[in-house]
């Protein structure tokens, strides 16, 4: 698994936020964060907002079409099932892996796990390109500090090319 980058002020994976600041890796076709997570961001007491645990399997699913298609997306649809409670100061894994594109729609899924390797929450997502986004001003804002060269290198070759053709067909 390599470490990619973040983009700077993202709630999620920015490092720059105030928000979780969670480290995204990516191997094996798959993107994956490994985060214990304060009581600050609770819904109750002692229990991980939905609303964060929604925002975590959004992210890496995000990461896991950008990295497998070159394509800058946004979530279309996004569909969690909650099957156990995400603890606060617990740590859990998410994983999240690319399906397929059909009629321009990415097709996603990615689920947290505690560490017992328990599912505790899934999701399916769907992500349409953004067409109109400068790519430029993108990886401006992307902070490779912590990424190796070879990572960096992939992800300005992603940004610089078209989306393979083979990502398009439906």
């Amino acid at each position: 698994m390599e470490r990619l980058p973040c983009y700077e002020n993202c709630f999620f994976c920015g490092p720059h936020s105030k928000g979780l600041r969670l480290r995204i890796e990516y191997g094996d076709h798959v993107c994956s964060t490994n985060f214990l997570i304060d009581d600050s961001f609770q819904g109750f007491r002692g229990v991980l907002h939905g609303g964060i645990v929604s925002g975590i399997l959004d992210e890496i699913m995000w990461w896991a079409v950008f990295m497998e298609t070159g394509v800058l997306s946004a979530t279309w649809k996004l569909d969690v099932e909650f099957r156990r409670t995400v603890l606060c100061g617990k740590a859990y894994q998410a994983v999240g892996a690319y399906e397929r594109v059909k009629h321009g729609t990415y097709h996603v899924s990615a689920r947290i796990e505690d560490d017992s390797g328990e599912v505790c929450a899934s999701a399916l997502g769907m992500f349409r390109e953004l067409k109109d986004t400068d790519r430029d001003e993108f990886l401006r804002n992307l902070d490779f500090s912590e990424s190796s060269q070879p990572v960096e290198s992939l992800l300005r070759s992603l940004l610089k090319n078209a989306t393979p053709a083979h990502f398009r067909k439906e």
